[in-house]
């Protein structure tokens, strides 16, 4: 039987790669723990045991020698697979691994010293190279680490070190490349000076290496969303707050990375509200509640629309999209056509990633976002359901909350019953 552990033990010692978030936790050392974590994880069925850590398992300072004797003891005759830094690959550690079949993961990255330079990896490819080949001086193997899509990239870079990594290791693994929330790489996606590719993208780059045995492909490495340290309030208008590098990052992913949830085929567009997270806003509760007893409501996917841009309810109690503010009445007519403009396009990008089997909304009828979902629409050739009633709304225009007022919701009622019966 194969298992995987994570042992929280010191940090790395090097912890300054552009690309790693791993790198940058810090956990308290305590050698008894350690021992007694790995006892309750590894039996007499474990054949195969793969330790995972946020930086070196031969740096003592990180792992004692206390704990990798006894490891070793453990997991003599199995296989254990671990990772290092190069530099603590000595005759001294591995030879405690005597009787074991150790592999010993190192990330190579880039077979490109000038890359590894500009990656902060405190590393070369001599040091690689002598550390690998020391292993295999000990009769154990090597897997190396190699990072698609990484900043710095240049064409045949991949193949490059696909090459080099094949030359000394025994095993590859092509990872893709993330952006770790504490990882300085994250703040190149903010700038616009890099972005993550996705799995199309990646298996592109990667197809050629998909029949050779030596070679593994890792896509979904960690589970990945934006995640930004510096949390600020995004309180303004304009075009600061329109296309504040925080929305753009999110606009990204949820067009190349996130998947609607495979249950809900029906869209619904709704304004932002003041209150965040918008779920808990009277408006809409409101509106909730007035369509919850329709049998397609389990089917249904609410939208919002706003000047952080396109975004799907369930996201809404994240960070900056339940810490923004935009006040409508500062809005000039130049802000006004531009938020048309960028939110047009942001409602395009998103349609065209994200398939529905209908398509509705909820505006008021001057809305700009209802306006832009509109212009969107249109160009898409999709057909959208405008279940605001105009005739009503000029009545209730004036009242605050307008959409949620009586009258405003009977007609909404009344639209979603006959759509309801289109279903039928």
């Amino acid at each position: 039987m194969q298992k995987i552990i994570i042992l929280n033990s010191g940090k790395c010692s090097w912890g300054r790669c552009v690309f790693c978030g791993w790198g940058k936790h810090d956990f308290e050392v305590d050698s008894k723990e350690l021992i007694k974590t790995f006892n309750e994880n590894v039996d007499d069925k474990v054949t195969s045991l793969k330790i995972f850590g946020s930086g070196s398992f031969l740096d003592e300072k990180q792992f004692p020698i206390k704990f990798l004797k006894h490891a070793a003891r453990v997991m003599k005759d199995r296989e254990l697979i671990i990772e290092s830094r190069p530099e603590y690959v000595t005759r001294e550690k591995l030879g405690l691994f005597k009787g074991v079949k150790l592999i010993v993961a190192i990330g190579l990255e880039a077979a490109d010293d000038a890359v590894l330079r500009k990656l902060r990896k405190g590393m070369t490819l001599k040091k690689f190279n002598k550390a690998c080949k020391l292993i295999h001086e000990y009769e154990f193997k090597v897997k190396g680490y190699i990072l698609v899509n990484p900043p710095f990239n240049y064409k045949g870079l991949l193949q490059k070190s696909v090459k080099h990594g094949l030359k000394h290791c025994d095993e590859l693994v092509l990872i893709n490349t993330y952006p770790h929330a504490k990882a300085e790489l994250f703040n190149y996606w903010i700038k616009s000076e890099w972005k993550p590719i996705n799995k199309e993208e990646f298996n592109e780059a990667t197809e050629k290496y998909n029949d050779d045995k030596r070679i593994k492909l890792d896509f979904d490495n960690y589970s990945f969303e934006p995640r930004f340290e510096k949390q600020e309030r995004l309180t303004g208008v304009g075009r600061k707050y329109l296309v504040h590098p925080y929305f753009t990052v999110w606009q990204d992913y949820f067009t190349r990375f996130y998947k609607r949830p495979a249950d809900k085929t029906i869209i619904l567009f709704l304004p932002c509200s003041k209150r965040k997270p918008y779920y808990k806003s009277r408006t809409h509760k409101t509106i909730r509640r007035m369509i919850s007893g329709f049998p397609f409501y389990n089917k249904l996917h609410i939208v919002v629309i706003s000047n952080p841009g396109v975004i799907p309810v369930e996201f809404s109690g994240k960070y900056p999209f339940n810490n923004y503010d935009w006040n409508e009445r500062k809005e000039t007519e130049s802000i006004k056509d531009e938020y048309l403009r960028v939110t047009e396009e942001r409602v395009i990008n998103y349609l065209k990633a994200q398939k529905y089997e209908h398509y509705l909304s909820y505006f008021k009828p001057d809305s700009e976002s209802g306006i832009a979902l509109k212009n969107a629409c249109r160009k898409l050739r999709i057909k959208l359901i405008d279940l605001c009633s105009k005739d009503v709304y000029e009545k209730e225009k004036d009242k605050r909350n307008p959409l949620i007022q009586r009258g405003m919701l009977e007609a909404l009622r009344i639209k979603v019953k006959v759509f309801s019966g289109m279903l039928k």
